[in-house]
């Protein structure tokens, strides 16, 4: 069995047996015993209490017969606590000799992800919602801070006061440094046009590296609905010597200013990615950009991260213009936000999908115009994806068209290096005596000498090589190509 570290509300099923029969046993739940044994500490033990039925909620060192001799154990969650990479569960009766000790040893997998904590701190705003905790599960609890004056940046910000501070600090375990964060959150702006962005601790300089790009898709703009942002963390963003472990992740408001507006910062899930020091970092020297996925070498989570991460939008149609144009409910306030990214909708009455361009975004009325006619008309309530991976949508035919032309122009030109023009090679350049057995002829040009019984000679290597340029010829060879290729 293996659990991740931090694991809470595990559940494990026991047999237990008769000592001197080794047959299932029925005992009363309450003669039991729950002893586990973390490696390297001291056990931990306590009397099962009666769940009362097999579906009942989780309650530590509770325990229910589900079949004969067959028990449910709820095992308490400082058992799988980090620190450790082994814990031993043992139950036992009471009264020694009833039944045979059952145990299991189980693996901590250690935890590649790690959420802020109680150092987690508001510089600037008021905390609307909930608290830093609520950034541990993306469960559309979110931790909300609403704006207040600005604090001339306590938050080591040198821009002036800004009127949303806030810094999510996680600590990591010895051997271990962050690779990324994982941002799911938007940022509800009241008036203007500022946005939200994110900086990191820089350890070695001491200064706040900034992670989010200048950008609609670079920063936390303007929202209503959650959007993923993702950014590769260096080595000196996590610290090595003062708090061994310690990354700080910082969310300044570019609103500036010492009356507070309406401004709201949403955040429902904050995540770093982590590997064991010494792991190569392939995010070394990448730029720092959103919603590009960092993947990590052992967190389970990191491939839904990815999809995460390339998925920049979940949204409906709003209206059609026409077969090419339509709105959308949501989306970024900016002009041409989303430049050639992929647009998926999803037809529910035809239980289809079709995926486009993007050609142009319009902020105001979030219209977008996609490179060709849909097959079916996007409706109003129809799903609609954005995602910022590479539209995949080429068009063999049209590329097959413009290398045609571009080669067929290339060698119909004559005197070109690819195209050999009458009496290019000559008597006065080659002769017999070389290994290129050329002859003059009477009309100045070359030709070239055949081999074998056949007596008939080629025509001139000038005259051959400019018919072989011919379009006709060119046309012949370059579609086979095609054909033979895709």
């Amino acid at each position: 069995m293996r659990v991740d570290a931090g694991a809470t509300s595990i559940s494990q099923y026991f047999e237990l047996v008769d000592a001197v029969t080794g047959q299932p046993i029925s005992v009363t739940v309450t003669d039991l015993n729950l002893i586990y044994t973390r490696d390297k500490e001291v056990p931990a033990s306590s009397n099962l209490t009666d769940l009362g039925s097999a579906n009942a909620a989780f309650t530590a060192s509770g325990a229910y017969e589900a079949t004969s001799g067959t028990y449910r154990v709820d095992i308490p969650n400082a058992a799988f606590a980090s620190g450790v990479d082994k814990v031993q569960l043992k139950v036992t009766h009471d009264t020694p000799g009833t039944t045979a000790p059952a145990s299991i040893e189980v693996e901590i997998k250690p935890s590649a992800a790690f959420f802020p904590d109680v150092s987690s701190v508001i510089n600037t705003g008021t905390e609307f919602a909930n608290t830093f905790a609520d950034t541990a599960l993306a469960n559309n609890t979110r931790w909300t801070i609403a704006a207040a004056a600005g604090d001339g940046g306590a938050g080591g910000n040198s821009n002036s006061d800004h009127t949303i501070d806030v810094i999510c600090e996680m600590n990591l375990p010895p051997g271990r440094r962050a690779t990324g964060v994982f941002v799911k959150g938007h940022f509800d702006r009241a008036t203007g046009s500022f946005n939200v962005e994110l900086y990191a601790q820089d350890y070695t300089s001491g200064a706040w590296y900034k992670l989010s790009s200048n950008g609609p898709t670079q920063q936390m703009e303007d929202a209503s609905v959650d959007m993923n942002y993702l950014f590769p963390l260096k080595q000196q963003h996590t610290d090595p010597n003062t708090s061994p472990g310690e990354v700080k992740i910082n969310f300044r408001s570019q609103r500036t200013g010492a009356a507070p507006p309406a401004d709201k910062l949403y955040l429902d899930l904050v995540k770093l990615n982590t590997v064991i020091e010494g792991t190569p970092d392939h995010n070394e020297g990448a730029a720092a950009v959103a919603y590009h996925p960092v993947l990590t070498t052992d967190d389970d989570d990191t491939i839904g991260d990815f999809i995460r991460g390339l998925r920049l939008l979940s949204t409906t149609v709003n209206t059609q213009d026409t077969s090419t144009s339509f709105t959308l409910s949501a989306g970024s306030g900016f002009d041409n936000a989303y430049p050639g990214y992929t647009i998926v909708v999803y037809d529910a009455s035809q239980d289809i999908f079709e995926h486009h361009r993007i050609e142009t975004y319009t902020g105001a009325t979030k219209t977008v115009v996609v490179d060709r006619a849909f097959a079916f008309n996007p409706a109003a309530g129809d799903r609609v994806f954005l995602a910022s991976g590479a539209y995949g949508d080429v068009n063999i035919q049209a590329m097959a068209a413009d290398v045609l032309t571009a080669i067929r122009n290339g060698l119909a030109v004559p005197g070109d290096e690819m195209n050999l023009v009458d009496a290019a090679i000559t008597s006065a350049k080659h002769d017999e005596s070389t290994s290129f057995p050329v002859k003059s002829v009477d009309s100045g040009s070359t030709e070239i000498a055949r081999t074998g019984a056949d007596s008939d000679t080629l025509e001139t290597l000038s005259d051959q090589l400019d018919a072989l340029s011919s379009p006709v010829n060119v046309d012949m060879k370059v579609n086979e190509l095609i054909i033979n290729e895709t």
